[in-house]
């Protein structure tokens, strides 16, 4: 199955959404992400995920084209994230958007308990388990400015990532609607906004130039770690376990 995301030029233009913002902007209580001035909001849930080492090229190139998208002339249109907290999320646990058990929240677990037991659950469930470890990704493009899309770097890669997705599901209980067409990726930050379509052409065209200047140091990222965090806004993840070999 080909896995492909959506076309950029029409999601920073709006027409794949009913709404006047992305979904992750709202104001201030009204259960978004970040407001659209860029401020983040409470937002806590649990997620199973890849920081990016440091020490990595990928790392530094990641950064890098985060500061250049900072300093460009489309800046004002997102909210970015802290270097520090770059990941790859394998498998998304709970969070305020969880509303059915189609919609990510566990099936075996009552409907709304809080994140915090819902986190005890699964390190209970966890505790003594092995997840594969030691894939590698390759980075495919940059959507929209805001996210970089990764896939396996081989299809033994691709394969593993998906087992873990597999073996995350049965053991959480989460089935995603969907599960099999989740599309990994890197996010440096969120669009507030949807532009007219003139803007969005020139944000893809954008997109486009500064991937293929770090294409190369993107080719092959190592993702060692998996890590099952807690977070209360997306500036944040606190692991709570780490699975190595």
């Amino acid at each position: 199955m080909t896995i492909t995301r959506r076309d950029p030029i029409a999601y920073m233009a709006g027409t794949l959404s009913d709404g006047e913002r992305p979904a992750s902007i709202t104001e201030e209580g009204g259960g978004g992400k970040f407001t659209p001035d860029g401020k983040a909001l409470p937002f806590a849930g649990n997620t199973f995920l890849c920081h990016i080492d440091p020490s990595s090229r990928a790392y530094r190139a990641l950064v890098s084209m985060q500061q250049e998208i900072k300093a460009g002339p489309f800046a004002h249109l997102f909210a970015f994230l802290p270097a520090d907290s770059l990941h790859m999320t394998l498998f998304q646990g709970v969070s305020p958007g969880c509303i059915s058990s189609s919609e990510g929240w566990p099936k075996d677990i009552p409907l709304r308990n809080s994140r915090d037991s819902v986190t005890q659950a699964f390190v209970q469930r966890l505790t003594g388990r092995y997840l594969p470890t030691g894939m590698n990704v390759t980075a495919l493009d940059l959507f929209a400015l805001h996210s970089v899309t990764v896939s396996g770097a081989t299809p033994q890669d691709e394969q593993m990532l998906r087992q873990v997705r597999e073996i995350l599901s049965q053991l959480t209980s989460i089935r995603y609607h969907a599960h099999d067409s989740y599309i990994f990726h890197v996010t440096l930050a969120y669009p507030l906004t949807f532009t007219d379509k003139d803007t969005a052409t020139a944000i893809h065209k954008e997109s486009a130039r500064l991937f293929a200047r770090y294409e190369k140091d993107l080719s092959d990222i190592s993702m060692a770690a998996v890590e099952f965090c807690n977070y209360e806004t997306m500036l944040q993840f606190e692991p709570v376990m780490v699975f190595k070999d």
